[in-house]
């Protein structure tokens, strides 16, 4: 497991800088696969991010537009 985080931490900034992306991690139900977030399944970002980092293979999640939590808290009051 510790190899998988440390691929994750060194690859963090790079994917990060993608376009669309919204966030890294670790497979929840695949612990040995990194899980790129991003807003939409659209070709222009998935086509940029790899299949497989460093040997661990890459499972796309479509999250929709992030929006910090205190933003959307206030927009309901």
């Amino acid at each position: 497991m510790s190899e998988i985080i440390e691929i994750k931490e060194a690859v963090a900034p790079s994917i990060m800088n993608i376009p669309g992306v919204t966030g890294i991690g670790i497979g929840k139900s695949s612990p040995d696969k990194l899980r790129v977030y991003v807003k939409s399944a659209c070709k222009e970002i998935v086509d940029k991010i790899p299949e497989s980092i460093a040997g661990a293979d890459v499972e796309i999640f479509v999250t929709g537009k992030v929006r910090a939590l205190q933003l959307m808290q206030q927009q309901i009051e």
